[in-house]
């Protein structure tokens, strides 16, 4: 079987083409990428494909198909994509373009084609939990969609664009919903790299509004183990076209409980962790996606980011790292 896989230089897409690699050998994936500042996988990636890593952009129709031509893939899978959601406040329509418009692309060259595709969209399509279910379990895959963000409007779009091509086009699709990940790898603006950086350097992290929002937690290699599983069911026809699922991670919590446990392994006391901020525009209050879909199928995340383990392997990956705080602290 073989794997075309947009943004497969980032931080989840790098674990993606390293697990399709193990399983399916290292000429059956090629990878397109722009090769952006969120690329932290490029040479990791390039070890592992050579000359099968593209350097391209998927707003580009011409670089897609190419792309395309080169891989002859059985499924697609689409990552590519502007994820940082301070980012997308500061630059909204570069967030459409790409998430929207980009995958967009994607889904016309993958249906002109005939080549399935896997959507690697969020949780936060659904926006937050509405105020007053404090016993709400989360949303399933047939809640309304209401994006509070430009990043998460972009994703909504590029959905209901997939699912477009699927009815005007004849596009066989699969859209994944996923929760925050967690693990090595990741860009040094988004919160577990930033935190590990600042308590190992002596420095508070910075808590838009004081850090109480949940969010629900996934390590990244499972992560990667989701949607590898479901772009090789949607390709063999084990996985009915059309389907949504949620990736569901086992472990919610607080932004503010994410670091304060950081510290603690890291030696810092929590009156010295933290500081509060003002919060961002558009903050959701708390995320949570059910995963009995893919429970039901035989797949489920068992790793939880507050076990000592896992604290102390973020620590030490994240030692001395280049955190970027420019957007992450617009806020203050």
């Amino acid at each position: 079987m073989r794997f075309l896989v947009t943004g497969g230089a980032g931080f989840i897409g790098q674990h993606v083409v390293r697990q399709l690699v193990q399983r399916h050998g290292a000429r059956s994936v090629t990878v397109l990428d722009a090769r952006t500042r969120a690329a932290t996988g490029w040479d990791a990636v390039q070890g592992m494909i050579d000359d099968q890593l593209w350097r391209g952009d998927v707003c580009d129709p011409h670089e897609v198909r190419v792309s395309m031509l080169d891989a002859q893939p059985d499924v697609v899978l689409h990552l590519a994509a502007q994820s940082h959601v301070d980012r997308s406040l500061q630059q909204p329509n570069e967030a459409m373009i790409v998430n929207g418009y980009g995958t967009q692309v994607v889904a016309s060259a993958c249906a002109t084609a005939g080549v399935p595709l896997v959507y690697c969209s969020t949780d936060e399509v659904y926006g937050p939990v509405v105020e007053g279910q404090p016993s709400f379990e989360g949303f399933s895959e047939g809640s309304a969609l209401n994006p509070s963000s430009p990043y998460s409007a972009g994703k909504a779009a590029g959905e209901l664009a997939v699912r477009a091509m699927g009815t005007s086009a004849g596009l066989r699709y699969a859209i994944t919903r996923g929760c925050n990940a967690w693990g090595e790898g990741q860009l040094g603006e988004k919160l577990v790299p930033i935190a590990c950086a600042l308590l190992q350097a002596g420095r508070p992290v910075p808590l838009h509004g004081g850090g109480h929002q949940l969010r629900q937690w996934i390590a990244v290699g499972e992560f990667a183990d989701a949607l590898c599983t479901v772009s090789t069911w949607l390709a063999a026809g084990r996985l009915q076209a059309g389907t949504t699922v949620n990736i569901a991670g086992p472990c919610v919590a607080s932004v503010r409980q994410v670091v304060l446990a950081l510290a603690e392994r890291a030696g810092v006391p929590a009156h010295a962790a933290v500081v509060d901020s003002r919060d961002r525009p558009g903050q959701d209050r708390a995320y949570c996606v059910t995963g009995d879909y893919l429970r039901r199928l035989g797949w489920e995340a068992r790793q939880r980011l507050l076990d000592p383990q896992h604290l102390d392997r973020l620590l030490a990956a994240y030692r001395g790292s280049d955190v970027q705080l420019a957007s992450y602290v617009e806020a203050t």
